[in-house]
């Protein structure tokens, strides 16, 4: 049957697609909003007090992402190396990352984008996400 390798540029596809559809989920739900909002908050003052990207502020985003969107369900499953993976610092940066893809997904949206636009597209983006992701 049909065979087919996975490449880094299908695995940031992939994210980019659960990153679309998780903000959709939370535009939908005003109580996901305010909860991301307090804690957007919260991380905004960490900000203000150590700089972007002090290791308190980084966790700060990270929790904001465990408070604001968590909870709408879905888990975003990020593949790697398990050793780099457990650590509480690489989890934490992983999920402020996160939390600014979401941002960008909802920007995505307001300027036209849509899970449909990136699956039509999906080549032409996959040969974008090649570009940024360098050699498989």
């Amino acid at each position: 049957m049909f065979s087919r390798t996975f490449t880094q540029s299908d695995e940031l596809l992939r994210l980019a697609a659960e990153i679309i559809a998780l903000s959709s989920r939370l535009r939908q739900s005003a109580s996901a909003g305010a909860r991301l909002q307090t804690a957007l908050q919260a991380a905004i003052r960490q900000r203000d007090a150590f700089g972007i990207s002090h290791d308190y502020t980084v966790q700060s985003f990270a929790q904001a992402y465990v408070d604001g969107v968590a909870p709408l369900g879905a888990r975003i499953m990020v593949s790697g190396d398990p050793t780099w993976l457990k650590q509480e610092r690489v989890a934490a940066q992983i999920r402020a990352l996160l939390l600014a893809a979401m941002r960008a997904a909802i920007l995505w949206r307001h300027l036209g984008g849509s899970l449909w636009s990136l699956w039509l597209r999906r080549r032409t983006w996959q040969a974008r996400f090649a570009a940024i992701a360098g050699p498989d």
